[in-house]
């Protein structure tokens, strides 16, 4: 069959199958997928109704948990305190808003002692008596099958359907036993549907549970059933199910199939335009072939047999036009000419050769490879190599060629026999590879070697010196790897140990995160290169527990950590604690001062605690945090109950976040009195927060507030509200009576603090004199120049000046000197034994014989006893502060005391 016909036939039969394959395709595999796709949208849209009822769900749920771990309802299902339920239940405007139709308390018999319906004026969504007590019963019952856990989900009652959420009633700490069940409860009706209807854009109506409506479903995944009903419509059913397991509504949502048809009237198009398409490109390629290439070949056909009939090699082939056949026609001429002078050219070709591998910078040898009897490779010969293989070799060419390679390099034979074996599979194949890193002993240097094969049983090879590349590269990976400071491996490095003891499946190890305590403050009044003397010194004793089975790695800072492998119970690593505690008794020597550093150290059990890297660490480092709030010094085991407490701390912060937006604050206000009068001259502003009806102290929450960035706004809020209740207690009867104002360096150091305070006290109408701003001795250490500097010029607007906890700080008296001040006020950790400790006395008795000295008045913080307030009454003390002469109270409460 000539070519043309063969061309005409492929090109025909071509078109063919690719339209046919084409429509194939697009009438079932794609519109299978758009099947597929709808049926997806509609099973995601289903699972957002789910979600949506699960979502209500979790609110009414939030509210239960609110109520039953109150302290007062715990109360109220003692005694039955009507006024619990008369503060708490006549307003249900908060129970609408969250749409909680019904609530009720139940006893631990089962009887409902309270109950309310939320919304009077729509009957349909009343509880009546017997409902709410075959409800009452029902939730018993879950309650004691859900091991005395929170109960929520639906509950189908009679013709009604309730989404139920219940509690068991304890105190807030979560102690005492069960005095009861709270429950709220909303109904899943045709308002709440509506409502999700609107919110999610979609059109579900509620059926009761069918089998029957769902068994022939296209798709079912998790109770979501997906059924393609015609060409027009899809639906997707959601099964819910009440809280005993049983199916009891099927939600229903339908939706137009309307991608289903824009594809079907894609494809036909497509198919239409395609067809058309191609029968016109059809004819074009045949004409262009026939014309272009066919009739061409054929002329250098008969030209070719001319020259292979006559031998004549001086015979040319006619070249018209200038494409790729023209080419053709010049090669073959070309390839003529080449034949005749072919040895001068292979000549002159070898010429060039010998000149290259001569001059090569990398050591080249040519080989062959040398078989035994059997025909296994064990060996090569070497037939040439260049100068610079001499060179490295340091061998004389004589002495070398004809030689076994393993003669001058025995390694090969040894260490290195995948070499040799790799050459011989590259020489009998003639392909190339490259050997990356290879070390020759006799050289004692690393090579990169590239070989390729020549011919049959023949190979070269060029050797690539990449020694000073390598010593770079592991100079890089030691670098990754190690921590400059201390040595130990350092973050990833110990996470590359950690992942290398889950690889080998050991049955156990552990995790111990160590947190030096108190290094902070060494840095602060040291300096950073006393840190980092300590850090070396800690380093170089943690050092002494390392085995075979301890590595030890620093993440950063003053945090390390210890990989303790192959052991059997967690008692070994709470001996390794122990050990690490033991380590840090002793204090180190800096510059003739002994400085103590202790550790609190989190530990973490592999599998137990997590079975990931991130996991493990995690669990380690929040049991760390439980050693440090326990006072540091020691160590705790990681447990689950930590990540609740977690969990709580990070509620904590969320609401905190919001308490000055939501005035939540509230300033309490302690006295403080003339020593020798006992009158009030001064009162101390102390902040408390008001959170879900409790008062918190500070020590709850100021902490926290300066982990999130909220204590100066916290403290400018202090500033402005003791300010407008100094001048109210003027108002109301207590006219020299000056506040004192706890302020902090990071207050201190806005660029418009003095600012603040002259706006605070015009805002209140308070004479700057009346005003007392209280620095702690060490906050004002931070910047001692800048924190003088803004002092004076608070002080040259009248406002005093006190330095607070005095003796709890890095400073000594010789500071006090520089620092503005008019008050100095004892810390109540010095206070405490001074009637029992005469070593206490007598250094408070020196700290108020120098503050006299400079003209400034002493406060003894935290007097409790009458012989407290006598010593320091011996010991010429000014004025005191503490419960002996009151406690803080609101200010209702301290007017009412203090008039």
């Amino acid at each position: 069959m000539k070519l043309s016909n063969k061309v005409f036939m492929i090109v025909c039969l071509g078109f063919i199958s690719l339209i046919a394959i084409l429509y194939i395709f697009s009438k079932n595999n794609l519109l299978e997928q758009y099947n597929d796709i709808e049926i997806l949208r509609v099973e995601d849209n289903v699972k957002k109704v789910v979600k949506y009822i699960n979502r209500d769900i979790e609110n009414i749920n939030s509210v239960v948990l609110d109520y039953s771990l109150w302290d007062d309802t715990y109360n109220f299902m003692n005694d039955h305190n009507e006024e619990y339920i008369d503060s708490n239940f006549r307003d249900l405007t908060i129970f609408n808003r969250l749409k909680i139709s019904f609530l009720m308390f139940i006893d631990k018999n089962g009887k409902i002692i309270y109950s309310e319906n939320v919304n009077e004026e729509d009957s349909f969504n009343n509880l009546q008596k017997d409902e709410a007590e075959e409800l009452a019963a029902q939730v018993s019952v879950l309650s004691k099958l859900k091991d005395k856990k929170e109960v929520k989900g639906i509950i189908q009652l009679k013709n009604k359907t309730l989404i139920v959420s219940a509690n068991n009633i304890r105190k807030s700490d979560g102690t005492g036993d069960s005095r009861g069940i709270y429950v709220n409860v909303r109904f899943l009706d045709k308002i709440e549907l509506d409502e999700l209807n609107t919110n999610l854009g979609f059109k579900v109506e509620s059926l009761p549970y069918s089998y029957s409506e769902i068994s022939s479903s296209d798709r079912n995944v998790d109770d979501v059933y997906v059924k393609i009903q015609n060409r027009d419509v899809i639906s997707g059913y959601g099964v819910i199910k009440d809280l005993f397991g049983k199916s009891v509504i099927l939600l229903k949502l339908d939706s137009d199939r309307v991608g289903l048809k824009e594809a079907l009237k894609n494809v036909n198009y497509f198919i239409t335009v395609l067809i058309l398409t191609v029968f016109i490109f059809y004819g074009a390629v045949i004409l262009l072939i026939n014309l272009l290439v066919v009739r061409r070949i054929i002329d250098i056909n008969n030209t070719i047999n001319k020259v292979e009939t006559e031998e004549d090699l001086s015979v040319n082939l006619s070249v018209a036009g200038f494409d790729e056949i023209a080419e053709l026609s010049v090669n073959f001429n070309k390839m003529f000419k080449r034949l005749k002078k072919s040895r001068d050219e292979i000549i002159e070709s070898e010429r060039k050769y010998h000149l290259l591998f001569s001059n090569m910078a990398e050591s080249f040898a040519y080989n062959k490879i040398v078989t035994d009897k059997d025909g296994r490779p064990i060996d090569f010969t070497i037939l040439e190599v260049n100068d610079v293989f001499l060179k490295v070799a340091n061998i004389e060419h004589e002495a070398i060629i004809n030689k076994q390679i393993t003669e001058l390099i025995p390694s090969l034979k040894t260490k290195n026999k995948e070499v040799i074996d790799t050459f011989a599979r590259i020489a009998l194949s003639g392909t190339s590879e490259r050997l990356e890193e290879v070390f020759i002993d006799e050289f004692n240097s690393w090579y990169s070697i590239i070989a390729y094969g020549t011919e049959s049983g023949y190979f070269a090879f060029i050797l690539s010196d990449i020694t000073e590349k390598k010593k770079a590269q592991e100079k890089i990976l030691r670098l990754a790897y190690k921590d400059d400071l201390t040595g130990f491996p350092n973050r990833k490095g110990i996470i590359e140990s950690i992942k290398r003891a889950m690889k080998e499946k050991q049955r156990i190890f552990a995790i111990l995160f160590i947190d030096l305590d108190d290094f902070k403050s060494i840095n602060d009044s040291l300096g950073h290169i006393a840190g980092d003397f300590v850090l070396m010194q800690v380093s170089s004793r943690l050092n002494t527990l390392k085995n075979e089975n301890i590595t030890i790695g620093r993440l950063g800072g003053d945090e390390f950590i210890i990989l303790q492998e192959n052991i059997e119970t967690i008692a070994e690593a709470e001996s390794l604690a122990e050990s690490i505690k033991h380590i840090f008794r002793q204090g180190f020597m800096y510059r003739g001062n002994e400085l103590h550093v202790q550790a609190s150290i989190g530990i973490s059990m592999y599998p137990n605690d997590g079975t990931k890297v991130a996991a493990l660490m995690k669990s380690s480092d929040i049991a760390m945090y439980a050693a440090k709030k326990n006072g540091g010094h020691g160590y705790k085991i990681y447990s689950n109950n930590m990540n609740g407490t977690a969990l709580e701390e990070l509620m904590l912060e969320n609401y905190l976040r919001k308490a000055l937006e939501l005035e939540q604050f509230i300033l309490y206000l302690q006295p403080i009195g003339d020593i020798q009068t006992m009158k009030i001259t001064n009162v101390e502003a102390l902040i408390r927060w008001n959170h879900q009806g409790k008062i918190l102290p500070p020590s709850t929450f100021l902490l926290l507030a300066k982990k999130i960035g909220k204590m100066v706004s916290i403290d400018n809020w202090v500033l402005r509200k003791g300010c407008k209740y100094c001048k109210k207690l003027h108002e109301d009867g207590l006219e020299n009576v000056s506040i004192s104002i706890n302020t902090s360096f990071k207050q201190l150091s806005q660029d418009n603090f003095v600012e603040k305070v002259i706006f605070a006290l015009e805002d209140a109408k308070l004479d700057p004199s009346y005003l007392s701003l209280e620095i702690t001795e060490d906050e004002a250490m931070e910047d001692v120049e800048f924190t003088i500097d803004i002092l004076k010029r608070l002080k040259e607007l009248g406002i005093r000046i006190s330095l607070d906890d005095f003796g709890t700080g890095y400073s000594s008296l010789s500071y006090v000197n520089k620092l503005p001040i008019d008050t100095l006020k004892i810390d109540k950790s010095l206070i405490e034994f001074v009637d029992k400790d005469q070593r206490n006395a007598e250094i408070i008795k020196s700290i108020i014989i120098m503050s006299h000295s400079l003209n400034i008045k002493v406060v003894a913080e935290g007097i409790e006893t009458e012989e407290q307030l006598n010593m320091l009454r011996d010991l010429n003390c000014d004025y005191v502060q503490g419960y002996y002469l009151g406690r803080p109270m609101d200010y209702e409460n301290f007017i009412e005391n203090n008039k």
